[in-house]
């Protein structure tokens, strides 16, 4: 045997047992061996496809990718790693996705999309589109994938929710026609279709829908939650709570439809006054609602303690100077508790033709731990440049981009050390009315606190030690607390305070929010379509039989 067959034989056998290690579950080991491999032999197609495989099997979808890479750079036409890349693009961009890097994610996407010809790549990449506000891209690539399968439900289901976004109305019911023709479920499109009307307010239109899923299918919640949510309930609409109060007696109905119909009928009896049947059926559907997201799990008191001790001994009036020009960073972030008017002052900012909105994004609070010397090194740049293309890619063409997250406030500082010339607004509540408003809310945040009286309870003491802490450390120039009692008895006086903050000039129409026709995706949907109104504020009187651990707010 001579020594090129001695070679070759020597790569099988290391490639055969590089395979077994990784089909043994020992990727560390298998790639132990293809490393020596590759040593010996840089262009073996199939040993950068398996150390890609085993870099998969990590978890690495980065690395798998640039071994696959390789791989096709030695021979462009290797069909597993043709085959395998698009399917690693579409696990690197969900990865990416899930840590809130949607730029990135985008590109992971697009990338997939590019080189497969299925339709899960086409799915994914609208999805993130959607996800992003990128509405009319994301209806070209569902038209690319019911190109591949017209018979695809979830692509004409989320076709028709993006031109629903786009208020194109006339389209997306041809989509919502077809989705409906194939769907599973009964009632199904019809569900979707009222959501999506609600987010771009068209109300009236979206009850009419939940009323046709409901004759469908009498036990979906979430249809009785939209029927609620979006108008005032009034003595004419008797009958609809009676058959809710009969549904809750149904034992087949699943855990998930009896917390939307728990707080539908809250929503209810809070609007016909009905106080005391109101807050029964919220305290039902906290309950149920906790348990459904935490499971046994219990809120970590100490924990968040700690952490806001964390944040007021590290970002200390001393290390808060305004540093940098006057000028206005891209950022503006809109913090707070949740349920304190975080999403009204986003909307009336957003009325604004120089702000846009990204929505509430949590890619700093991943951070939150961070420490001074963390701050000041190389790497914030690159998280730095990564967050700034996110807003611009969520909220393009506008100069200054609006994150309102109102879990920021617990990184207020180092939102602040990192955009020193961005503007910080943290809005405040009437605190009792503010964990009243939590209770009453079907959260879609998983916030630790949520489902618990006490809990919440603690939670805003700590937020309001630390928003205490900020007023006084942070710069006058940058940081901004707005009352949500003062925005709603004297709008102008309000609005104009906050636009001579963010450095805007005076636009009329930000007194006008509830015209702002953006998607809304907060529970807030349907108050912030509303003119401003006062019957939010002292809200906790009407309860105050009922506080139990709330009461300690009162004097706050």
């Amino acid at each position: 045997m001579d020594g090129s067959k001695e070679t070759r034989f020597d790569a099988r056998k290391a490639l055969a047992d590089a395979l077994k290690s990784l089909q043994g579950g020992r990727p560390d080991l298998a790639e132990a061996i293809l490393g020596g491999l590759l040593e010996q032999i840089p262009d073996n197609v199939e040993a950068l496809f398996a150390m890609g495989m085993s870099a998969a099997a990590r978890g690495d979808s980065a690395s798998a990718i640039d071994h696959m890479r390789q791989a096709l750079r030695v021979d462009p036409r290797f069909p597993p790693a043709l085959e395998w890349l698009p399917v690693l693009y579409i696990e690197r961009g969900k990865s990416l996705r899930q840590q809130f890097l949607f730029a990135e994610a985008l590109i992971a996407f697009e990338q997939a999309a590019s080189l497969s010809t299925g339709i899960d790549a086409q799915l994914e990449l609208a999805e993130m589109q959607t996800l992003v506000g990128r509405f009319s891209e994301s209806v070209d690539t569902f038209s690319r994938a019911l190109a591949v399968d017209p018979n695809s439900f979830a692509a004409s289901l989320l076709m028709a929710r993006a031109l629903t976004n786009l208020n194109r109305l006339g389209e997306a019911d041809r989509c919502w026609q077809r989705a409906e023709t194939i769907e599973t479920l009964p009632g199904q499109t019809r569900l979707a279709k009222a959501l999506a009307l609600s987010l771009i307010g068209e109300f009236g239109a979206a009850r009419e829908e939940a009323r046709k899923a409901l004759d469908l299918n009498p036990k979906r919640g979430k249809a009785y939650y939209l029927l609620c949510a979006g108008t005032k309930i009034q003595e004419g609409d008797r009958p609809l709570v009676d058959r809710m109060e009969d549904l809750t007696r149904d034992s087949d109905l699943g855990d998930s439809d009896r917390v939307d119909l728990h707080y539908a009928l809250g929503k209810a009896y809070d609007d016909l006054g009905e106080y005391g049947s109101a807050i029964q059926n919220f305290d039902q559907a906290n309950a149920l609602l906790r348990r459904l997201t935490f499971g046994d799990r219990a809120f970590d008191r100490e924990a968040f303690r700690r952490n806001i001790d964390f944040q007021i001994e590290t970002f200390t009036r001393s290390r808060l100077s305004p540093d940098g020009d006057q000028g206005r960073e891209l950022p503006l972030f809109v913090v707070g508790m949740i349920r304190s008017g975080t999403t009204l002052v986003d909307q009336i900012l957003t009325c604004h033709p120089e702000v846009g909105s990204a929505g509430e994004q949590a890619f700093w609070l991943q951070y939150e731990r961070m420490a001074m010397e963390q701050i000041r090194t190389p790497a914030i740049e690159k998280l730095k440049m990564g967050y700034t293309s996110l807003l611009s890619c969520l909220a393009p063409g506008f100069p200054r981009v609006i994150d309102k997250n109102p879990a920021n406030v617990l990184v207020a500082g180092l939102l602040h050390t990192v955009f020193p010339s961005s503007r910080i607004i943290c809005t405040r509540r009437n605190a009792a009315d503010t964990a009243l408003s939590i209770w009453m809310t079907q959260m879609q945040t998983h916030a630790p606190f949520i489902g618990d009286r006490s809990d919440i309870v603690f939670a805003y003491k700590q937020y309001l030690r630390l928003t205490r802490h900020w007023q006084i450390a942070m710069p006058e120039s940058r940081y901004l607390e707005v009352r949500y009692e003062d925005l709603i008895a004297n709008p102008r006086d309000q609005t104009r305070a906050m636009l001579d903050f963010c450095g805007l000039e005076w636009n009329e129409a930000c007194l006008h929010p509830e015209r702002n026709t953006r998607v809304i995706r907060t529970p807030s949907f349907w108050q912030v379509r509303q003119p401003v109104y006062r019957t939010s504020m002292d809200r906790w009187k009407k309860y105050q039989p009922w506080l139990g651990p709330f009461a300690d707010l009162v004097a706050l």
